[in-house]
Formats: C-alpha cells, sequence, structure tokens
C-alpha cells in the first residue's frame, strides 16, 4: 500500500500539471481562511460603515436621520445597498466627498449591485475575497518562479495569506486589502525585470513596463499611500542599478512611473487636493519636509519600535536570529534573488518609516502598514526556504543522507517549515491585540444576532450623538423594525416614555461635548440618561435592565405596572 501510495505520489509530482495542483492547493486553503475567519466578522470599526455609504448612498456619505423622527430598517438599508442599480455618477459623488481614490468603491458598488437589497457584512467582504484569489495567483506565481517547488510555493503561500496582519486585513471592509493584491502582482514583474532580465525578449520586457504602468495606475486610485511604496521601491532599485551600471532600465522605470502618474491624474485629476489640500493635507505637508524628523523616525525605529517588536513576545528574537541566519546564508551563496530580497525589505521598512513620519498622529493606524507586512512577507518566506535548502545542501554533503534524496526531503523539511508558520499565524491571529477589526470571541457575533433576531421587533431609543460608536450601532439597525435618535438637538423627552410598552436603549456615553478639545459634556453622562429614564414621570414607571455592550451599552427599559 506503501509503495502504490508512493508511486502516485511520484506520479503526480511529475505531471505537467504539477504546478496548477500546487496553485489550487493554495487557492483552496486561502478560501477555506477567508470563510473561517470571516465567520467571526464583526462590523466594528466606522469607516466601514463609511465604505458602504460611499459605494451605495444616494443622499451622500454619512447616516441620514433627523432627531427625534421615527425610521425604520428600510431607511437604514437604502444607505447600505445599491437601491436603484448601477449608478457611477451617484457613487463618483460620493468619492468626491470621502477623499479616497475611486477603484475600490467602483468595485464595492458593482458587487454590491449584484447582492440587491440584502445587506450583510458578506456584501464588503465579497471585494476582499474577489482581491484574495487575485492576491493568491500572484504570490504562487512569483514564489513558484523563485523556489521552483509547486508544493513549497503553495504552503508558502497559505504561510502569507495566513499571517496576522493579513488575516486582518482580509476581514476589514476597506480598500487595504485591494493594494495589497496590487503590490503583490508589481513585486513579481520587478522580480522578471531584474532577476530574469537576460531571459526576457524585447517584447516582454515592453509588456511588463506597461504592466508596471497599469499596476501603479491601479494601487495608487486604491489608495493615495500605494504611491508611497512604489516611489520606496523604486529609490531603492535605483541604487541597485547604479550600483551595477545599468542606466537604461533605471530611465526605463523613471519614465514608465510618470506617465503612470499622468494617466491617474487624467482619470482622476482630483488626487492633488485630496492629498495636499483635503482635511488633513497640510498637516502631511508640513511633515513630509521635515527631514531632520524624518532621520529621528529611522533612529527611532531602531532604537525602540524593532527591540520593542522583538522582546514583546519570547518567540520573536528566536524568529529573528532565524531570519538573520537565512539572510547570511542566502547573501554568502550569491543567490540571484538577493537584490530583490533585499530591495524589497528596504522598501517596506522606508515605507513604513514614511508613513509614520507624514501621517497625522491622531490617524496613524495598523491599517496603513498592512501593504509593508505582505510584501515583507515575500522576502521572509524566500529567505526561509533558501536557508533550509542551503542547510539541508550542507547535511546531504556530508554524508548523513543518501544521495538521490535530497531534493525530495528538502521540499518536505520546507513544507513541514510552512505548516508550523501557518499554525502558529493562526494562534497569534486568535490573540485580541493582534485581531485588529475582528471579534473573535464570537461575544459580539451574539450580541448582534439577539438584536437582529430575538429583539428585531423592539422598538430602539438611542441617546447619543454621530460619533464613531454611533456609526458602529447604525449597521445594526439594518436588521430593526424601528429605531429612533435623541440627543443634544432633540432631548430625551420628559414627562412621556418614547414608546408605550418596552424598549431598547442604547446610551452613547462618550459623547463630545461641543468645546474645542473635545471635552465631555456631563449632560449627557450615562447617569444623566439613566436618571432621566429612570423618572419619566408618567403613569407608569420603568425598570432599566442592563444587556450588553454593543459599541455602546445596552439597556432593557420595560413598564412596571
Amino acid at each position: 500500500m506503501k509503495t502504490k501510495l508512493s508511486d502516485a505520489l511520484r506520479k503526480i509530482s511529475e505531471s505537467k500539471f504539477f504546478p496548477q495542483i500546487g496553485l489550487m492547493l493554495a487557492l483552496l486553503c486561502s478560501v477555506g481562511l477567508f470563510f473561517y475567519w470571516s465567520q467571526y466578522k464583526t462590523m466594528g470599526f466606522c469607516d466601514e460603515i463609511y465604505s458602504y455609504f460611499t459605494a451605495n448612498s444616494e443622499d451622500g456619505v454619512g447616516v441620514h436621520f433627523e432627531p427625534g423622527t421615527w425610521y425604520t430598517k428600510e431607511d437604514v438599508i437604502s444607505d447600505f445597498a445599491a437601491e436603484k442599480g448601477f449608478d457611477p455618477v451617484t457613487m463618483l459623488k460620493n468619492v468626491y466627498y470621502d477623499e479616497h481614490p475611486p477603484i475600490y468603491f467602483t468595485v464595492f458598488h458593482v458587487i454590491s449591485c449584484l447582492w440587491g437589497m440584502h445587506v450583510s457584512k458578506y456584501v464588503g467582504l465579497s471585494v476582499n475575497f474577489l482581491c484574495l484569489i487575485f492576491l493568491v495567483i500572484g504570490a504562487y506565481s512569483l514564489l513558484y518562479r523563485i523556489l521552483k517547488k509547486p508544493m513549497v510555493a503553495a504552503f508558502g503561500t497559505v504561510a502569507l495569506v495566513s499571517a496576522p496582519g493579513l488575516i486582518t486585513n482580509l476581514m476589514l471592509v476597506r480598500m487595504y486589502y485591494m493594494m495589497c493584491t496590487w503590490a503583490i502582482w508589481y513585486l513579481y514583474v520587478m522580480y522578471r525585470l531584474m532577476c530574469e532580465k537576460d531571459t526576457l525578449t524585447k517584447k516582454q520586457r515592453i509588456v511588463f513596463r506597461v504592466m508596471i504602468c497599469l499596476l501603479t495606475v491601479g494601487g495608487f486610485l486604491t489608495h493615495y499611500y500605494f504611491a508611497v511604496y512604489a516611489v520606496c521601491f523604486a529609490f531603492f532599485y535605483g541604487i541597485d542599478c547604479l550600483r551595477k551600471k545599468e542606466i537604461r532600465p533605471l530611465l526605463w522605470h523613471g519614465a514608465v512611473s510618470i506617465i503612470a502618474v499622468g494617466i491617474a491624474t487624467a482619470l482622476w485629476p482630483r488626487w492633488p487636493k485630496h492629498m495636499f489640500g483635503g482635511y488633513a493635507g497640510k498637516e502631511v505637508l508640513s511633515t513630509a519636509l521635515d527631514f531632520k524628523g524624518m532621520f529621528l523616525e529611522v533612529w527611532k525605529a531602531i532604537t525602540t519600535w524593532i527591540p520593542e517588536a522583538v522582546f514583546s513576545r519570547y518567540v520573536a528574537p528566536a524568529g529573528c536570529v532565524i531570519l538573520l541566519g537565512c539572510l547570511y546564508l542566502t547573501w554568502k551563496k550569491k543567490n540571484p534573488c538577493m537584490p530583490f530580497i533585499l530591495v524589497n525589505l528596504c522598501s517596506s521598512f522606508l515605507y513604513c518609516i514614511i508613513c509614520q513620519h507624514v501621517t497625522p498622529v491622531y490617524y496613524v493606524s495598523q491599517r496603513y502598514f498592512y501593504i509593508a507586512t505582505v510584501t515583507a512577507y515575500i522576502s521572509i518566506v524566500i529567505l526561509l526556504v533558501e536557508g533550509a535548502k542551503i542547510l539541508a545542501e550542507g547535511l546531504f554533503s556530508s554524508g548523513l543522507f543518501k544521495d538521490g534524496t535530497s531534493s525530495s526531503l528538502r521540499s518536505r523539511v520546507c513544507v513541514l517549515l510552512f505548516l508550523v508558520v501557518i499554525i502558529f499565524n493562526t494562534n497569534m491571529t486568535k490573540d485580541p491585540s493582534v485581531g485588529g477589526y475582528m471579534d473573535i470571541t464570537r461575544k459580539q457575533l451574539d450580541y448582534e444576532y439577539f438584536l437582529q433576531h430575538d429583539f428585531a421587533k423592539t422598538p430602539v431609543v438611542v441617546y447619543g450623538y454621530e460619533n464613531w460608536t454611533m456609526m458602529q450601532a447604525y449597521f445594526t439597525f439594518a436588521g430593526m423594525d424601528r429605531w429612533i435618535l435623541y440627543n443634544d438637538q432633540v432631548d430625551f423627552p420628559k414627562g412621556q416614555a418614547p414608546v408605550d410598552g418596552p424598549f431598547l436603549l442604547f446610551v452613547e456615553n462618550r459623547i463630545y461635548g461641543k468645546t474645542e478639545d473635545l471635552s465631555l459634556d456631563p449632560r449627557y453622562t450615562l447617569d444623566w440618561v439613566l436618571e432621566h429614564v429612570s423618572n419619566l414621570n408618567g403613569e407608569k414607571s420603568y425598570k432599566v435592565t442592563y444587556l450588553f455592550e454593543y459599541g455602546m451599552p445596552v439597556y432593557m427599559v420595560e413598564p412596571v405596572e
């Protein structure tokens, strides 16, 4: 039986379709990861709600309600769903206001049209699912060209996709996973131009340069920060070209980049105004030109961020030692991929420094660094495999293993290595401090289910204001029959209850006041609201019971005879 199985596996490995089998394995595992983690996904970040608004709302970006007016779930759904079908004009108007590029929202709008009036987290996640397919194909194609082993490339791709930062990114209903997909294909083409240029025909080089142009346009019109990574890569690519005294490829890359900027400007002429004149544009410009500050950011990264990252978890020091060892071995062996690996790693590091430097402090978030995660991880995967191969070759040459088994055994060792990495990534992602925009405890999902099923017919009264926490709860109202908001424009009613029977009370107890320093207004604290609920002075008295925290505390208010 063992011999038959070995023969069958050998025939599969020798088949001309074996690379396609590796790709299908990578796709199946990645799709499995998507559906595994998506069941834990909750819509808890206000920007995700704005993604739905920007793509589909007919009344502009933002929640649309008048305080003191009753609304139904149909009113909320109209903000989230493409109610009138494909409407690119309205969608682009929303994008103008949102101050982001249009490609992500265009795809979001098209997919929303396919979903119709159905509103759920999976409408937004469908965009990321589509990007996941293209990202896996690009990552596998790149790793297979470098590593030559389909199974090693497949498991390396899954290790990449399962990284905590990439899973968190995948579960975020925003444009960052699409930006990472552009980046993977950008790296694939640049690898071909950097490391396989001698085998490329003139026609192939032209095609790849056109692809770099189009990928740059696509990435830039998905998120403006893609341009930062492209510039960082071009900088270190230029250093590599000058080191090799290859001026023509450098000039070609510069020309292609300039053409890409021209195309992006023709398609989306508003980008200079968004980047340099938007709500944070002046602040970005003031910090971007502070080169002394930039140097301090680099010094801080070397002396503070990296040591803190290394020693925050007991496994990190060992991981860094292993990677440095693989980097040394790969460098010593003069691997032809070394320039690509170093350019990519340096680009990812410099991108993080610039991103940290120019982004206003109150906007800095892990989602801006996702592109550096996916690009750096590609180099890490390559280094791990190359390091393992070099060590294995040393063992084989020492006579510890029989001749003829080295290639097969090396592949198995690398696959086992990536299986360990995938398991480690999964356990890391379960850590709430890593989870980012996911709630993997299911508690929030249970609350959401209770609200939209057990309490769907119960009127909802919201006492709060339109800030970020309010936005988190707004997505839930698509499953509630009717709801009403009270805030500083319309006070909570005194002397009578909003409804005759029981109702749910959402209390926003972190309401921004009217002062410029955003201090809390004591008139809208939780105690103040509960006092008014408990003393409605109507014919009935009311009992207030705390239920759970759903972005804001949720209470059941019931009349007592």
